[in-house]
């Protein structure tokens, strides 16, 4: 008998240590659940990276305040608004304003809304990233493979890891950021030129880009997410950019040089400048830039075809495409 309520008194001994453990765990559970949500709660501007980009634009105290405080008090349908808009024009089809369609004007509009919010509301969209849904996209302005099998095959490599094509960022806030400095080219006007990628979820990423021009600071929110399904460490995913960016240059020079021999063909005293001019900054970081969707089609066929690449060193492009209420 003695025995017996021994092993009862032990059983139930090891019971309530299992619902002791259970209920910690799930209170830290929660716990760091809370934490979470609180960051997160918080306006982007308390983030250290998001404060950097902020300082960088707005030197004077009080155009940086007023800044800040007109983006946390941008109204909740805002996010209506560009979902609307973004029905009627794709970042993923920039040369789409071009077309004769019977909606023209509404494309055009449409286009406006786009990047009146992207240049002006960039702060806002950085709190808000969460929200907004990407779409892959290996695509230039056009979309045209050249008669190769090149879109078919890398969209059915893509829907291995990613069946539905499409990805959000889970955690708004900025993890970290890797700063690039860009050279001067030919026919270039900025100055002070900087690429940012600010890094999410260890392996997403956003570009920015900040420049001046006539003492003026600007920065450019390019619409587009870079990912990497496979890497190993956020330091990992760093090399990937940086890999990024010196294939972009390359992929730009390629082009300029294709565009310089065909003109030379048509015309026999044809500047190369000219060629420069039309790749050049200004040209390429302009919102739903069809030179910058072009460079970056090259940048995506060189790596996502280079058998050399491992899987952790690739990198993959997707672009704004809807945005969640």
């Amino acid at each position: 008998m003695k025995k017996l309520l021994k092993n009862k008194f032990i059983f139930l001994s090891f019971i309530s240590f299992f619902t002791l453990s259970i209920s910690c765990t799930s209170n830290s559970e929660n716990i760091n659940k809370n934490l979470e949500q609180k960051t997160e709660s918080k306006f982007i501007s308390e983030n250290k990276f998001a404060k950097e980009l902020i300082n960088s634009q707005f030197p004077d105290e009080t155009q940086k305040k007023d800044f800040i405080y007109n983006q946390s008090k941008i109204i909740a349908n805002k996010k209506q608004e560009l979902k609307s808009a973004l029905v009627w024009f794709s970042p993923l089809r920039v040369s789409l304003v071009n077309s004769q369609s019977d909606y023209k004007n509404l494309i055009e509009t449409s286009k406006k809304i786009l990047e009146n919010n992207i240049n002006k509301n960039w702060l806002w969209i950085l709190d808000n990233i969460k929200s907004f849904e990407f779409v892959f996209n290996p695509y230039g302005s056009k979309f045209d493979d050249q008669g190769t099998d090149y879109f078919k095959n890398v969209l059915e490599n893509v829907e291995q890891f990613n069946p539905s094509l499409k990805i959000s960022i889970n955690n708004n806030q900025i993890q970290d950021v890797l700063t690039i400095n860009v050279n001067n080219d030919k026919e270039d006007l900025f100055q002070n030129k900087q690429i940012h990628f600010l890094i999410y979820d260890n392996n997403k990423a956003i570009k920015v880009v900040t420049y001046t021009q006539n003492n003026q600071n600007y920065l450019k929110l390019i619409p587009d997410l870079f990912y990497s399904p496979f890497s190993k460490s956020v330091d990992n995913f760093k090399n990937n950019l940086l890999n990024l960016e010196k294939v972009n240059i390359k992929s730009k020079e390629l082009l300029i040089n294709k565009d310089i021999e065909y003109n030379q063909n048509f015309y026999d005293n044809y500047n190369h400048l000219n060629s420069y001019k039309t790749f050049n900054d200004f040209n390429q970081f302009k919102t739903f830039s069809s030179i910058y969707a072009d460079i970056n089609e090259a940048t995506m066929k060189t790596i996502l075809t280079d058998q050399s690449i491992e899987n952790e060193d690739k990198i993959f492009r997707y672009t704004w495409r809807n945005i969640n209420d």
